[in-house]
């Protein structure tokens, strides 16, 4: 959750990744999720945070409750329903590439307003004060390697802008 809260496009949500369901067990099988992973470590969150802020940012848009996560609803059952519900032939893929195209469009707002890397990160306490004890114990966000890695899937700049050739990419 560390590195959604710091990359939200809303501020530190909750509800624009749920990467905490996948680490509490709940499978997300179109993403390859079937066993939980582990909360504590930071080097596979990257492509996890991203595939799901994707992948949420459709929900909004489309009136639709984010807790279908828990129901395994995942964006293979989303291109059916828009293909029942509306008639649009789109697959996975699709609804995907939907969901990066509102996400990075969301950033770019952001990034009109004076967002950048300097403002993707979280509280000091959280980045330097290690709980003592508990399954969390001596575990701290590593946020610059996440960044630098999130960044890097995304096809952003190093300060956290999105590229000009992301945003062609997308038809932004």
């Amino acid at each position: 959750m560390a590195l959604n809260y710091a990359t939200a496009v809303r501020g530190a949500c909750h509800l624009e990744a749920l990467t905490y369901f996948i680490d509490r067990g709940v499978p997300a099988p179109d993403f390859g999720y079937n066993e939980p992973t582990d909360p504590h470590t930071s080097g596979d969150k990257p492509p996890m945070v991203v595939k799901l802020q994707d992948y949420l940012s459709v929900f909004n848009p489309l009136g639709m409750c984010k807790f279908l996560f828990l129901a395994q609803v995942g964006p293979k059952k989303i291109a059916r329903w828009l293909e029942l519900f509306c008639g649009w032939d789109m697959d996975m893929d699709e609804v995907m590439t939907t969901g990066e195209r509102l996400f990075n469009l969301k950033r770019m707002y952001n990034v009109k307003l004076g967002i950048s890397r300097k403002d993707d990160t979280l509280p000091p306490r959280l980045l330097s004060g290690a709980k003592p004890d508990g399954s969390a114990k001596g575990v701290l966000a590593d946020i610059g390697n996440m960044l630098h890695a999130y960044y890097g899937l995304r096809g952003w700049t190093p300060e956290g802008i999105p590229s000009a050739e992301k945003l062609e990419d997308l038809r932004i």
